[in-house]
């Protein structure tokens, strides 16, 4: 009996076969004598189980031995998920309509397939009837309408990115936010101004003098920080002004147009140096008057120095710690005529003004 394989089965068959290999049935029959290595195999070689052949099984089917199926190799893992943003109204800062123009952007590697919007910090799952599908792309952009809900104060939106991995449930997804600030303004044609005085060495004045001349003049100081603000102001042409003991004036003009708010940025004032006046009084004869009195008084930017001083023995007198600009100098003494002068200052300078005074 010799045993066939095939591809599948196994056959018992009966037939006398020669040594040799039959490739048809994939055997090989090997003698295990020199009396059988050419003859065939009859029923009665069975008897002598010395001189039976050897059944050797060669391969296990038949024919063309087939390519095998390779293994399936799972494509990596996506977990990365969008990378987004969101600006609302081009980035401002308020809004003055629940209805906004909201500004999307994404992108992702294996493609960006939908975005949510929403004013609910919930992450939504991504079969939620609220995604909206687009195109698969790996950079996406597009400006949207939104309604947010009525009533001014502080908004937040929420908008989710989510991309083209796996299963929707197993999509990434990303977070982006915007918050409108509070209050929302309401937009008028009133216009704003502000700023900031600094001394020379960037040192925060405080108490300077501020003035908005236009149709009407306001005033303001600066506080402790230096800041200052005007609101409320009318469209049209002013000249602002900045005055403080022991700086020097400044002044410039601005024209503001319908609902303009102007930073007028860092304003720096410097130091005053010091000037003084002084001189003598004398008589006709050209002898020095004791006890005259004599005033000095600013004008225009230094309409506030009022000082006086009473003559020395010499007829002297002297004023001192005095900022540039313009004085009147005047000296008197009973049984004199007065003595007037007019004096323009430069910023530092010590000024002689010598006053005669002429008895009646």
């Amino acid at each position: 009996m010799v045993l066939f394989v095939t591809r599948t089965r196994l056959y018992v068959s009966h037939r006398p076969l020669k040594n040799g290999v039959y490739p048809n049935y994939g055997i090989k029959l090997v003698p295990t004598n020199n009396n059988h290595s050419n003859g065939s195999i009859a029923s009665s070689d069975n008897s002598d189980s010395s001189i039976r052949p050897k059944l050797v099984i060669v391969y296990q089917s038949l024919g063309t031995t087939p390519t095998p199926t390779p293994t399936p190799t799972s494509a990596p893992s996506d977990t990365t998920a969008p990378s987004g943003s969101i600006t609302i109204n081009s980035g401002n800062e308020y809004a003055n309509s629940t209805s906004v123009t909201i500004s999307l952007s994404a992108t992702d590697a294996t493609g960006v397939t939908g975005y949510y919007v929403s004013t609910s910090s919930t992450t939504p799952s991504s079969s939620d009837s609220g995604w909206t599908s687009v195109t698969s792309t790996t950079s996406y952009s597009a400006s949207i309408s939104y309604t947010l809900s009525s009533g001014d104060g502080s908004k937040t939106i929420y908008v989710w990115y989510k991309d083209a991995a796996g299963a929707p449930t197993q999509a990434n997804f990303s977070l982006s936010s915007l918050i409108l600030p509070s209050p929302t303004p309401v937009v008028s044609d009133l216009c704003e101004v502000y700023g900031f005085v600094t001394d020379e060495d960037n040192h925060d004045l405080t108490e300077v003098n501020i003035a908005m001349e236009g149709e009407k003049k306001i005033k303001t100081k600066t506080d402790e920080d230096g800041y200052f603000e005007f609101t409320g102001l009318e469209a049209g042409k002013y000249t602002v002004t900045y005055e403080k003991e022991g700086y020097r004036k400044q002044s410039g003009d601005i024209t503001l147009v319908e609902g303009e708010i102007r930073d007028l940025g860092i304003i720096v004032m410097e130091q005053n140096i010091a000037g003084s006046i002084y001189g003598t009084v004398t008589d006709a004869e050209n002898e020095p008057v004791e006890s005259a009195k004599v005033k000095l008084k600013g004008k225009g930017s230094n309409a506030k120095v009022k000082e006086k001083y009473t003559t020395e023995e010499d007829g002297s007198y002297e004023f001192t710690d005095l900022e540039e600009g313009t004085y009147i100098i005047q000296a008197k003494k009973k049984g004199y005529k007065k003595a007037k002068e007019r004096i323009k200052l430069s910023d530092g300078e010590d000024n002689e003004v010598d006053l005669v005074l002429e008895k009646k």
